[in-house]
């Protein structure tokens, strides 16, 4: 089954042992799980299944330069060569195992096993149904003279016009008083000077971000490369 003929799954026990894990990339404690939208069965103002998530800091999430919410997912992925449907699994079966003993001895594809493990997880998620209260509605006895809005009396409506013409003459009084001076900066010598200060300084900060971000991005994706061949080789092992 491909992952986007999945349901829209809801498990918060799952998403609470996933933020206890380490973070899919940078190897340490992550903070949050984030649901992958790309090739799932999120969309635009739908979230996608909780098991479609990884673990993540919060610079990886959303607060860093190459956060995923900052460099979009397709890049985020790429960058960081991260195989979702691979991990995906490798999350949920490791899940399963710790939480239920439940082992995959299937040689089936990657897609079938996320399917069987989901299936699994899935027959123990019982949420808790929020039941509805319904309000019961009590008969009252109406009054016999029926009650008038303040807004529908003669005197409100008057009132009303009054105020409205009272306020359309003090606009035009301030108006007419309110002095007509045009402001320009340009040519300014004190103004021109800060506007190439601020340029120097803006392109500084450009320069500095950009090479944070190369060097942060070698960092990274060495880390990932090293995480992927362990995990690869421990795969490889178990078979």
């Amino acid at each position: 089954m491909q992952l986007y003929k999945h349901g829209n799954h809801r498990n918060l026990k799952y998403l609470a042992w996933l933020r206890k894990q380490n973070c899919v990339v940078s190897n340490i404690s992550a903070d949050v799980a984030h649901h992958i939208r790309l090739g799932t069965n999120g969309g635009q103002g739908l979230k996608p299944s909780d098991y479609f998530c990884v673990p993540l800091t919060d610079e990886l999430h959303t607060t860093g330069n190459l956060a995923v919410h900052r460099i979009g997912e397709e890049s985020f992925l790429r960058d960081n060569e991260i195989d979702k449907e691979e991990i995906f699994l490798f999350y949920l079966s490791s899940y399963a195992l710790e939480t239920f003993d439940f082992k995959i001895n299937s040689k089936a594809s990657t897609l079938e096993k996320i399917e069987l493990v989901i299936n699994e997880i899935e027959k123990h998620n019982n949420p808790a149904k929020r039941a509805k209260k319904t309000k019961s509605k009590t008969k009252t006895k109406t009054d016999s003279k029926p009650k008038v809005s303040i807004t529908e009396s003669a005197h409100y409506q008057k009132a009303k016009e009054l105020k409205k013409a009272k306020d359309k003459e003090l606009r035009l009084k301030l108006k007419e008083e309110k002095p007509k001076v045009k402001v320009t900066f340009s040519g300014n010598d004190y103004y021109e000077s800060a506007k190439e200060l601020q340029k120097e300084y803006a392109k500084k900060i450009r320069d500095e971000n950009k090479q944070s971000q190369s060097e942060y991005r070698k960092k990274m994706y060495q880390a990932a490369k090293q995480k992927q061949k362990a995990y690869l080789l421990e795969k490889k092992n178990k078979k």
